[in-house]
């Protein structure tokens, strides 16, 4: 009987831990002051949201089948990020060996970060991959949402940024 009390307790503590930490919203400096590790050191970095309202943060890790099957919306967004006034792209991969994070950057392109320690996934609170946030110019997190993205039609893209708190 003492240990089903003691479960119970323990379930009901986790639960709203668990909604205190889904619910918060990360301030300002967590995300302004890490250190984005370009993947290509040889170019000069450009911050892609810069002089942007809204950016997008996708997390994505290699060894992820859905991050993998969201690779074509991935590059989708990324030519509509580019061509757009109000929001930018950034794409972290992490959670894998320095290697397999530099092989994939290559595979993927511009805008793309490595996260080698765990310190922009952890500031943005994310938890599994992929993953998907949207930020203002201040670097608050505005919205989250987790899961593959595979469908690149117009509609979809513009359906899935407004959910994102971001203007296409």
């Amino acid at each position: 009987m003492r240990n089903r009390r003691f479960y119970r307790a323990a379930y009901i503590l986790y639960g709203v831990l668990g909604l205190a930490l889904a619910t918060s919203k990360v301030g300002a400096s967590d995300l302004n002051h890490v250190i984005w590790d370009k993947a290509d050191a040889n170019h000069g970095f450009e911050d892609p949201c810069k002089n942007k309202d809204r950016c997008v943060i996708v997390f994505i890790a290699p060894w992820c089948g859905y991050c993998r099957a969201s690779e074509p919306f991935i590059s989708a967004l990324r030519s509509d990020a580019a061509a757009s006034s109000t929001f930018g792209l950034k794409i972290v991969i992490g959670s894998d060996n320095a290697s397999a994070l530099q092989t994939k950057a290559r595979e993927l392109g511009d805008n793309t970060f490595l996260d080698t320690n765990g310190l922009i996934m952890s500031a943005a609170g994310v938890r599994g991959y992929p993953s998907w946030i949207s930020t203002d110019t201040e670097g608050t997190i505005l919205a989250r949402l987790g899961g593959a993205q595979t469908d690149t039609s117009d509609p979809a893209r513009t359906q899935f940024l407004t959910r994102l708190a971001v203007k296409p």
